[in-house]
């Protein structure tokens, strides 16, 4: 099976360098940003219990996947050389490749520990777990940033573990270390890729697509410090984002505690305050940072809690930041979920031809629990809403079968309500989406055990991008054109078939009107081509499609997930009956949602 999210029980194997490995795993796999992840056993080495993580981007194919897989082991030499970075960061203990040469990691699996997020969350968090989790955060940072020259890129709370140690301390692991940056290296692979990150957590540059530096960590932690640490919360509102929000000068914080006594307290809210700087170079490195916290002495007194309205705060540009009290500080999430509008372009790609009437049957009668759950998240589950969609329906047929003849051409006007590919324009009407799918005719197939799919999918990716400034006007091109600007992009392929190896397209060949939509000649073109737009246009591909061969390459594919069934031939069917199509749902509605806040942004 191609299966690119890896199931409960599964047995993984692999091998480095010819030394085998075997894992099992004992959860189903999550989807992350560019990786599907869960727990594990060793089966070779005592079945110790590990973290397994399986890299969707890049795959194989991808042209810096090989600079990747030795970058990683560069990256992890310099960790196991600081025995302050062993005890600091979670531990890669084995690299492999699978027989597809998907790589994977397994990372040590930390017992007993929480992230820092769900701590921020809860309500019994003290004022003395709060100060103690900002000195071993910043310790660690300055360990990454002195000792190791290395830029995390992507923290949040998520990624800081804390671990209870004996007499009420704790020790901190940095997780998630999928695309760090070596401060001694001019170069890195995914330079043509752009600098991943999560919305909320960016620094000014990192923002502008600039390359992260130890500076940018900084103005991260800072983010995190003011959650941690300040009445005020995050300090930057992210429910009306835009893509300079973090150049405006941050709120001075003040605190939900004391350090001991005034001057410290002063000391460290200045400091909190300089982290946040827009320019990097006024910022303080992490050791600086680390050292305010080292030397705050005195006894610890909780302060009576106030809000922050009261104090005085420096004065603001014309952005102002949401304030906070005290109160609300320990109840919200670092970020809170419900005020991370997503935003996300969505194409339904559906195979069109006769076999697949009950396929498109179930997906008009539940598009309408996909919008409302797609609209509605699920902030228990970490599902953030997604506002702001817009969605296509896209039928396609084989190109091939449908303009091999007038007589060809004329039964697909009339019973498949036109050509091989049927497209319509962006919709954010739940009324008109419907609309879109009922006007989609299963006609054709049956003889041929393909459909040209690479060839729809390419076209879909080669709709165009609406110019800047014009995000919202859904007019250009058609009605056909994606959003670049803070949107996810995401296409989700529903098929009971194969599909032609090299594309056959070409518009002078087409005997319907598509040929002026898509002036475009794809005739030879193969996995290699459609790997480039979906990395250049940083798609996310999910496809639904039956358990046959065709799809173990389609998989090899950065961020094309492929989910398939047991059973060949009713296998599709069985996935969208009533009794699945709720769970099918839900998945597509968590990597929709996903994708619209692991978005990057295209420059046009």
């Amino acid at each position: 099976m191609a299966n690119t999210i890896f199931s409960k029980d599964e047995i993984i194997e692999g091998t480095d360098n010819g030394e085998p490995y075997k894992f099992q795993a004992i959860k189903d796999g999550v989807e992350g940003s560019g990786s599907i992840y869960g727990p594990g056993i060793d089966l070779l080495h005592n079945n110790e219990k590990v973290f397994l993580k399986k890299y969707v981007d890049p795959a194989p194919r991808s042209p810096w996947f090989n600079a990747f897989v030795d970058y990683q082991k560069k990256i992890q030499n310099k960790i196991e050389q600081s025995s302050n970075a062993k005890q600091l960061i979670a531990g890669i203990h084995r690299f492999f490749q699978d027989g597809r040469r998907r790589f994977w990691q397994t990372i040590e699996y930390v017992e007993n520990s929480k992230d820092m997020k769900k701590y921020l969350e809860s309500n019994d968090t003290t004022w003395e777990q709060r100060m103690m989790f900002a000195k071993v955060f910043m310790f660690a940072m300055k360990v990454l940033h002195e000792e190791l020259h290395l830029v995390h890129g992507d923290l949040k709370p998520a990624n800081l573990l804390l671990i209870p140690l004996n007499g009420g301390t704790y020790s901190v692991k940095l997780i998630d270390f999928d695309r760090p940056i070596l401060l001694d290296e001019s170069e890195v692979p995914w330079i043509t890729e752009g600098f991943i990150g999560s919305e909320g957590y960016y620094s000014p540059e990192h923002k502008k697509r600039q390359r992260p530096t130890d500076k940018s960590d900084v103005f991260t932690c800072g983010l995190i410090l003011y959650e941690l640490l300040a009445k005020e919360g995050h300090p930057f509102n992210y429910a009306t984002v835009s893509a300079d929000y973090n150049e405006n000068a941050a709120p001075m914080p003040h605190l939900l505690g004391t350090f001991g006594n005034e001057e410290s307290d002063r000391l460290i809210e200045e400091t909190l305050h300089r982290m946040l700087e827009p320019n990097p170079d006024d910022r303080p490195t992490a050791d600086e940072v680390y050292q305010v916290f080292f030397r705050a002495g005195g006894s610890i007194r909780p302060k009576t809690p106030e809000t922050a309205q009261n104090h005085t705060r420096v004065t603001q540009p014309a952005y102002s930041a949401p304030v906070a009290s005290a109160s609300m500080v320990t109840n919200q999430s670092p970020v809170d979920v419900q005020a991370l509008k997503g935003a996300a372009d969505v194409v339904f790609l559906l195979d069109s031809t006769g076999s697949m009437s009950p396929c498109i049957t179930a997906l008009k009668q539940h598009i309408n629990s996909f919008i409302e759950a797609l609209i509605r998240g699920d902030e228990s589950r970490n599902i953030s809403p997604v506002e702001d969609w817009r969605a296509r329906v896209v039928g396609y047929r084989d190109f091939e079968e449908c303009n091999n003849s007038e007589k060809n051409a004329k039964l697909y006007r009339k019973f498949g309500g036109g050509g091989w590919l049927i497209s319509n324009p962006f919709t954010r009407d739940e009324n008109e989406l419907h609309s879109q799918l009922d006007k989609l005719k299963s006609f054709g197939g049956g003889k041929a055990p393909q459909e040209s799919l690479l060839d729809a999918l390419m076209l879909v990716l080669k709709s165009g991008f609406l110019p800047a400034g014009q995000q919202d006007a859904g007019e250009a091109d058609g009605g056909r054109a994606w959003r670049t600007n803070g949107v996810g992009r995401i296409v989700i392929v529903f098929t009971d078939a194969g599909y032609h190896p090299t594309m056959s397209y070409c518009a002078e060949k087409t005997l319907f009107e598509e040929g002026a939509l898509y002036p475009l000649d794809l005739r030879g073109a193969g996995l290699d081509e459609l790997q480039h737009a979906i990395e250049s246009g940083f798609f996310k591909v999910y496809v639904f499609a039956p358990n046959i061969s065709d799809y173990d390459e389609l998989s090899d594919l950065s961020n094309v997930l492929i989910m398939q069934s047991d059973d060949e031939d009713e296998g599709l069917v069985k996935m969208m009956s009533d009794s699945q199509i709720e769970r099918l749902i839900d998945d597509i509605v968590k990597g929709v949602s996903r994708s619209s806040s692991d978005f990057r942004e295209i420059p046009i």
